[in-house]
Order: C-alpha cells, then sequence, then structure tokens
C-alpha cells in the first residue's frame, strides 16, 4: 500500500495553470500563432514491436497487414509515413489507468494516485489548461475502467464510454459531438481511445477468418490464464493466441481509420481544409502486452518489461513537416507539456512501476528492474495463483536485449548500481499521494477486464521504495 503523504495536486496544477514561458509558447501548440486543434488517438494494449515501423518481431512475423498500408490514408501505416515515430517511448505503467492519468498529468502514479485500475486520479489534468485557452473538448473510450468516476473526465466537455459491442461506434459518436465545434472553427481537443487488442482477443470475422483457425480456438480470460498457470501444456496454442492478438491490432487500425477518414471529411465540409490542416495527430497506446515473452503470460498488468510498457508514439505535425524516426528515449507522460509548452521531448531516464513495490528505470541504453521487497510472488494481478518473478535487481542491455530477456546484473554491478542510485533519488524527489480507491466496477466487469478485485488489499506490500546507493553496494 502506498505510505500516507499529503497530495500534491494543487501545487502541481499552480504550475501547470501558470502562463508557459515566451520561448516556450512560441514553439508549443498554444502559441500565439498557431490556432490548431489536438487530436489524440489511443489504443489500448498495443504493443509497439508488432507494428512494422518498429522493431522486428521477436515471435513469428504477422500473418496478416495489422496497420493497414502506406497508401490507405489515416491508417496506422500512413500515420507512421505522415509524421515523427519515436522508437523509444515508454509509460510509466503497465495498467491502463495509471499510464493514461500520467499522460494527462505529467506525473507518476505515485505522485497523481491512480496506481490500479481500481484507484481515482487525485490531480488536475492538461485538460483543464486546454479549457481555459478556450478549448472545446470531447472524449469516448472503449475501456470501462476510464468511467467517468475515474479523474479523466474533469475539464471534458463530454465524455461517454463506449465499450465492448459498441466500440465500433464511438468514433461516430465522437464526431458528433466534436461536429458543431468543428463547423463554427470552434478550437477543440478530441480524444478516442479505443479497446481492441485488449484482452479477450476477439477480432472482427472479417480478420479471424483471414487466420483459418478453427472455431474452438478462443482466446479468452480462460484459456490466456491457463497459459500462465501450464505454459508447457498450452504452448501448442500461443501462435494461434498471438495471431488473434494481431488480428484484433487489424481491427483497432479499422476503428482508427474510419474515425480518422470521416474527421477529415467532417472538416473539409466545414471548409476548412483537411484533418492535417488544422490539427496536431497523435497516436499513442496506454500499454503493450507480454504475449508469452516470460512465464507463459500473455497479458500485461504483471510486467513491467519492455514488451508493455515501451509504446507506440507518433505526433504528426504538418506545419513543422518533421517526419522519420527519432531514437532518444522518450516518457510518455511529457508528451502533452511538449506539445503545449514546447519543451524539448527527450528524457534521461523514465520509470516505470507497478503500485509502490515494483519498479523498472531505464536510460537510453539499459534497463534496471527492481523488486525491493524480494517478493517471490511478484505483482497481485490476475490470475493471483501463480507466482511471476521478479528478481531483486535485473540488468538489460535493450540494445543487444530489446525485449530484456537476459539478465547481466551480475556483469555491470557499476551500472546497477548507477541506475540505481537514479531511481532511488527519482523516487525521493516525489511526493507520494494517497490511494483513493473506486467502487464503480462491479466483480463481472473486473473479472471481463482481467484486473484484480481489491488492489489494496491486505497481501499488498508496504513498500519502503527502491534501495538506497549503500544497500546496492552490500548486495554487489
Amino acid at each position: 500500500m502506498l505510505r500516507p503523504h499529503l497530495i500534491v495536486a494543487a501545487l502541481a496544477f499552480t504550475m501547470l495553470a501558470c502562463a508557459p514561458s515566451p520561448q516556450a509558447n512560441k514553439r508549443g501548440l498554444l502559441a500565439a500563432d498557431d490556432s490548431r486543434d489536438l487530436i489524440l488517438v489511443s489504443v489500448d494494449t498495443l504493443r509497439a514491436s508488432r507494428l512494422p515501423f518498429y522493431s522486428q518481431t521477436l515471435h513469428s512475423a504477422p500473418r496478416l497487414e495489422l496497420a493497414g498500408s502506406v497508401d490507405e490514408s489515416f491508417s496506422m501505416a500512413w500515420l507512421a509515413s505522415q509524421g515523427v515515430v519515436y522508437d523509444s517511448a515508454f509509460t510509466t505503467a503497465g495498467k491502463t489507468l495509471p499510464s493514461l492519468a500520467s499522460f494527462f498529468t505529467g506525473l507518476a502514479p505515485i505522485e497523481h494516485g491512480a496506481v490500479s485500475n481500481m484507484t481515482r486520479l487525485q490531480a488536475d489534468t492538461y485538460v483543464s489548461k486546454l479549457k481555459l485557452a478556450g478549448f472545446k473538448s470531447h472524449a469516448r473510450v472503449a475501456n470501462r475502467s476510464l468511467h467517468k468516476f475515474c479523474g479523466l473526465a474533469e475539464g471534458f466537455d463530454t465524455y461517454a464510454v463506449r465499450a465492448k459491442q459498441r466500440e465500433s461506434e464511438l468514433g461516430d459518436d465522437l464526431l458528433s459531438a466534436a461536429h458543431d465545434d468543428i463547423a463554427s472553427s470552434k478550437r477543440v481537443m478530441l480524444w478516442a481511445h479505443f479497446m481492441a487488442p485488449h484482452q479477450p482477443y476477439e477480432p472482427l470475422p472479417e480478420y479471424r477468418s483471414q487466420l483459418s483457425l478453427p472455431a474452438e480456438i478462443v482466446a479468452g480470460n480462460e484459456q490466456l490464464q491457463a497459459a500462465h498457470r501450464s505454459p508447457q501444456t498450452e504452448q501448442h496454442h500461443f501462435g494461434a493466441y498471438r495471431d488473434l492478438y494481431d488480428a484484433e491490432i487489424a481491427t483497432s487500425n479499422q476503428y482508427v481509420r474510419n474515425f480518422l477518414s470521416k474527421l477529415d471529411a467532417q472538416y473539409r465540409a466545414a471548409n476548412r481544409g483537411g484533418l492535417l490542416d488544422n490539427a496536431v495527430v497523435v497516436f499513442f497506446s496506454d500499454h503493450g502486452e507480454e504475449l508469452a515473452d516470460r512465464n507463459g503470460y500473455f497479458l500485461h498488468a504483471k510486467s513491467l518489461y519492455s514488451s508493455v510498457v515501451q509504446v507506440p508514439l507518433i505526433i504528426i505535425d504538418k506545419k513543422s513537416g518533421r517526419k522519420g524516426h527519432v531514437t532518444d528515449l522518450v516518457d510518455l507522460s511529457q508528451t502533452m507539456k511538449m506539445l503545449l509548452e514546447g519543451d524539448e521531448f527527450t528524457s534521461d531516464f523514465v520509470v516505470s512501476a507497478w503500485h509502490n513495490d515494483f519498479f523498472a528505470i531505464r536510460d537510453n541504453r539499459y534497463t534496471l528492474v527492481h523488486n525491493p521487497q524480494q517478493n517471490a510472488l511478484g505483482p497481485l494481478e490476475p490470475p493471483e495463483d501463480v507466482a511471476y518473478f521478479y528478481s531483486a535487481v535485473e540488468l538489460y542491455d535493450r540494445q543487444n536485449d530489446p525485449f530484456e530477456l537476459t539478465n547481466i546484473a551480475a556483469q555491470h554491478p557499476q551500472i546497477v548500481a548507477r541506475l540505481g542510485e537514479q531511481l532511488y533519488q527519482w523516487y525521493n524527489s516525489k511526493s507520494l499521494a494517497t490511494s483513493d480507491p473506486s467502487s464503480y466496477l462491479d466483480e463481472q466487469t473486473l473479472a471481463e477486464l482481467g484486473y484484480t478485485e481489491d488492489p489494496n488489499s491486505e497481501h499488498s506490500l508496504d513498500s519502503l521504495g527502491p534501495w538506497s546507493a549503500e544497500k546496492y553496494d552490500n548486495n554487489h
């Protein structure tokens, strides 16, 4: 459980609401001479390495054209060809609400309070700043953990969940909400958050049919959790499950393309030119999916490895004309600050965490994963009866091991100590928010989403945070 501290939301918002410096304002989206809109499109559980414009895939090559073609306007592949692709973007957590709350606040989960999908965001978001700047903001989300009581809805003029069978309506519903604002040239911020490819992997029939899988092969929670419990027994299904995950990416690509194409048409109908003439477009994910990289684990909530916390991020800014790939390390939670205030968008390191108990810190090359309490069970996430083991200290060289599979901590104690000290200093620079549990999701919904019922149960650890440098020295 999180240690009690005074929440610093008021201070954070005071800093947020302050006018940026003239230099930052000149470069940011809110520059006086820039009246464009901001369009955010996020895809839940989208693993960066499964997209063709990122690195080589770890598993077999996709059997489907997951991201569409560069010749198909507003497909994922086309978006990548039109803007800047950030090759090394990492998020703060492997769970939806913690990650997205960081995206909209610029804070770590231990600071904003939403450390799990069952806790409330305690800090004000950048949406409030947009509102003060005259933006009309609308959001439609497909993940039920992002319900209007989770804290993210604050500042939006309209905000609604369109989950499960209604996900296909999400884009049209958002377009309807924004229609009058776009027609009257009001400045807008739109956020569309699609759910596919979150488990269960249930793609549209047109994509599943291309896989030629037997009807009895399904990738629901029962099957995916069984893979974690008995990986050797279930391994013969792993390829099919990954194929179904890929088909879900193709499904989300269709949703994204339909939404952005119609939004482009909406701008043109208002005699304003196309979407990219009127807006900066940001495409990203909250987190990825492990897909049985280790322990037969397919899901995400237990993992702090790159398959989960490395995320796709594309920013399309037609006015700047910038395109191509950026390899520098990027913290996804700083995206809005960069867009609105024009700050430089590179990081010396990025920290990800599960609650206050498990940590990962990354610099441009190395990853340190840390289990300070040396808990052998791992994070308390479904299936809770299976251990997900983290060593006390793990080190990975992403240059030679991008999916962080070979622990080299014993060979490089100096790098371990350096990153450990950075993690310790980072942690001690934070003011931790108390956790405020939310009860707006019932047990059935939680089970369907693969979330634990009570993230703050008596089984959770009362962590004291990462080790100090002295303890690293004593253990190496």
